[in-house]
């Protein structure tokens, strides 16, 4: 379980399992996934699900997902209308129950990426009608890439090096920080992973440094920047 849901009020709180759901699927196929909800408060839990379109914020840059509360308003890689209506659940305290989530791919789907979010409220059972919920919801991503010849392109906008915040090539200390951009030009969603190998005069290699060990997500047509900190410690390793 990942994430907790901010309480309202005292004592009330939601977690989920997974944060994230990356699915692969052929054009008509079916989907039937799961999502686990365990109410972590002292009292019982009716929790609602909404889906969402999402799109990268670009103002971030940093994988933030600016979620699209408008329904009417779609992106090209909305997959709203290909997910069944998802049941009302009542959770005891300390419950843990699966939320069936069933994705119904259409028969004309491009191949590329499609993606959204399922937004999770929850209310104590006796305030359904006038009650408070929780002050924020709580969301899971749904990633599925259809299966067939997709648009891959991607392109790196910037590499640099920084100190403090100042660009340059060459420092006398560290810590220095390494800030990679890529740019998804393509029509699917993707896990770009690599590694900056750094050598010394003689050409022997003194630090290896993991980008997007993680295997964070770049969404169509939107730049992501990664960051990782080089210190004195990493030397060697």
């Amino acid at each position: 379980f990942a994430h907790a849901v901010a309480p309202a009020e005292a004592g009330q709180a939601l977690e989920i399992a997974p944060p994230v759901l990356n699915l692969t699927a052929d054009p008509g196929q079916v989907i039937n996934a799961e999502i686990a909800l365990r109410d972590v408060s002292p009292t019982s839990l009716v929790v609602t699900s909404e889906v969402n379109d999402f799109t990268a914020d670009p103002d971030a840059e940093n994988g933030s997902p600016k979620i699209l509360l408008d329904t009417n308003e779609r992106t090209p890689y909305s997959l709203i209308d290909w997910v069944s209506p998802l049941p009302k659940m009542t959770l005891k305290s300390k419950q843990v129950e699966n939320l069936p989530v069933k994705i119904t791919v259409p028969k004309n789907a491009a191949p590329g990426g499609y993606y959204g979010t399922i937004r999770f409220t929850a209310k104590a059972p006796d305030m359904q009608e006038t009650g408070v919920s929780l002050s924020a919801s709580l969301g899971a991503l749904l990633m599925v890439r259809v299966n067939g010849d997709a648009k891959e392109s991607m392109t790196v906008s910037e590499f640099s090096v920084t100190k403090d915040g100042t660009k340059g090539w060459l420092f006398d200390s560290l810590p220095i920080t390494f800030t990679e951009r890529v740019k998804n030009e393509g029509n699917v969603f993707e896990q770009p992973r690599g590694n900056i190998i750094l050598k010394n005069l003689f050409g022997q290699t003194i630090a290896n440094i993991n980008v997007n060990l993680e295997s964070r997500n770049v969404l169509p047509s939107s730049i992501r920047k990664f960051e990782q900190e080089f210190t004195a410690h990493d030397l060697g390793n």
